[in-house]
């Protein structure tokens, strides 16, 4: 059908997402404007979102170009995702169109490091060196914590700190420290 032929109109449209990969974080949408006919629901059980009512092609057709994809998840699982989408006229249906939508995550956290442990809030971590025993002092006890919360899926897909700062503010002796 020609864009402006008025005599069949489409009578709906059906966008769904493949797979459940972090499923009830994401979703369909578009936007309707103005008093159209064409109403949208969305679907999270099935990944589905279902576009009803009679419209011109044109109308559809901008409706569709403002479909969007959002996962709210606060570390989504990296990778594509697989919309499908179709029309129907109310007699026919459309072949179905696929897109790949590339999740990718980004390194949006800073890292958290704590070398007091549970039980010192004043210094980071206290350790003592005895001069002439022969061996170096940890500056890191037992009880430091490392966290970074871009590592949700540390098991996955490994985050390796690549440096650590450690900065003697005292020096006494200077060099010979």
């Amino acid at each position: 059908d020609d864009d402006d032929n008025l005599a069949f109109y489409m009578q709906g449209a059906l966008a769904s997402i493949e797979g459940t990969v972090d499923q009830n974080n994401q979703s369909l949408s578009v936007t309707i404007l103005g008093n159209s006919s064409v109403s949208s629901m969305y679907d999270a059980a099935a990944n589905t979102l279902v576009l009803s009512g009679a419209a011109p092609v044109w109308e559809y057709q901008q409706i569709l170009n403002t479909l969007t994809f959002t996962n709210v998840a606060e570390e989504p699982q990296p990778g594509s995702r697989f919309v499908h989408l179709n029309v129907s006229d109310g007699l026919f249906v459309s072949n179905n169109v696929l897109v790949e939508v590339e999740v990718v995550l980004i390194n949006d956290q800073i890292p958290q490091l704590d070398l007091s442990g549970p039980t010192n809030v004043s210094v980071d971590n206290l350790v003592t060196f005895v001069e002439e025993q022969g061996f170096p002092v940890f500056a890191v006890s037992g009880d430091a914590t490392l966290t970074d919360d871009d590592s949700g899926f540390l098991n996955q897909f490994p985050t390796n700190m690549t440096s650590a700062f450690i900065n003697l503010t005292n020096p006494l002796d200077g060099a010979a420290e």
